[in-house]
């Protein structure tokens, strides 16, 4: 559980030091103050990076100095603290810290989870397939610390093996090699498939009785079924999966030639969510993809919860704009309901639920 938050020269927010509520968090105010800023801070303390596009690691200091640092405080007493620096040359370093002692980024998600539902987090129901891919690799980091390691490790092979074959496509080297990056693409995808499959039978197994425990896509008394449908580039039974992509790989070699790159993999992988049956990509209403997308998040909330025994934060940023009165107050009733730590950011106070109202800290000192 996050405990206090201290920032320096973060963006648009100069200097803040705050401690925060066991439950729900409101930063309310006008567009452009800082909220969304504040609530990203705290997910770039533990993940390194933002949950939203920036266009580099300097964009994360402030007017002021040249550096900033995001430090916040955790229930089990622990300190994390990012430090972003700026030199005379304009070079950017950049420093993680966990209780004082240098850290690797890839070791905290699953030890700090925060997940985050984001105006652009229903772009993993409409969005291009690579957006769901990321989101899927994104979360399997939080609850396997090794999946970043294998899934960085895949994507070294699959470019080089690119480089071979732009060169055999210009007819320079020798085919023999594709076989080994190959072997390489068939055992570490094996892995990547296998986990990937793991979570969507995950997720497949508990939105049911998230569903109804939320009360969302309720229709005239009746229940509607969200489902998810895997999509791999590769069909094959999970057991046989490493020998099937394998063969895939060795019996389209001219083919992958002539293009100039792989066309086969979990690089190709996709799912589609389903309402009783219909893509919602293609048919469901905004609000219908943002309560699919928000119930994913929830998904995710409770897995992690389970597998690693510890509640992450949960990061609500602007959750309310496209939700209408009764899906706001199930919504701030799940929440309540769970005892969840979260944060939620709105620019306007009459969206947010008088449930979340009378039950959350507002958190108004850098307004």
């Amino acid at each position: 559980m996050l405990k206090k938050i201290v920032l320096k020269n973060y963006r648009n927010i100069s200097n803040l030091e705050i401690e925060v509520g066991e439950t729900g968090n409101l930063i309310i105010g006008d567009n452009g103050i800082g909220k969304t800023n504040f609530a990203e801070s705290i997910f770039y303390s533990v993940y390194g990076k933002p949950f939203r596009t920036s266009g580099s690691i300097d964009d994360f200091i402030g007017p002021e100095y040249n550096f900033s640092s995001v430090l916040t405080k955790w229930g089990n007493g622990e300190i994390l603290e990012v430090s972003t620096q700026r030199s005379m040359e304009k070079k950017i370093t950049r420093n993680f810290k966990l209780n004082a002692k240098k850290v690797s980024t890839k070791l905290l998600p699953n030890k700090f989870p925060v997940l985050v539902f984001a105006p652009n987090t229903v772009d993993i129901i409409n969005g291009e397939p690579v957006l769901r891919r990321d989101e899927l690799d994104n979360f399997l980091a939080i609850i396997f610390s090794e999946y970043r390691e294998e899934l960085d490790r895949y994507k070294n092979l699959l470019k080089n093996k690119n480089a071979t074959l732009k060169m055999l496509s210009e007819g320079k080297g020798g085919i023999d090699t594709l076989e080994f990056w190959n072997k390489g693409l068939a055992k570490s995808g094996n892995y990547l498939n296998s986990k990937r499959r793991w979570l969507l039978a995950y997720f497949n197994s508990i939105l049911e009785s998230t569903q109804k425990s939320t009360g969302f896509y309720n229709f005239k008394e009746k229940e509607r079924e969200l489902l998810i449908v895997f999509n791999p580039s590769i069909q094959a039974i999970e057991e046989n999966y490493e020998a099937t992509f394998f063969k895939k790989l060795q019996d389209n070699m001219q083919k992958e030639i002539i293009v100039g790159k792989s066309l086969y993999g979990p690089q190709k992988d996709d799912f589609s969510i389903l309402l009783d049956g219909k893509e919602l990509r293609f048919f469901g209403s905004r609000g219908q993809q943002r309560i699919a997308a928000l119930l994913l998040k929830i998904a995710q909330y409770q897995i992690v919860k389970k597998e690693l025994g510890v509640s992450p934060v949960l990061i609500l940023d602007d959750i309310m704009s496209e939700l209408d009165f009764g899906n706001r107050t199930k919504t701030g009733q799940f929440l309540l309901t769970e005892k969840m730590q979260f944060f939620i950011t709105s620019a306007d106070k009459n969206e947010i639920p008088t449930n979340i109202l009378q039950n959350s800290i507002n958190l108004p000192a850098f307004l």
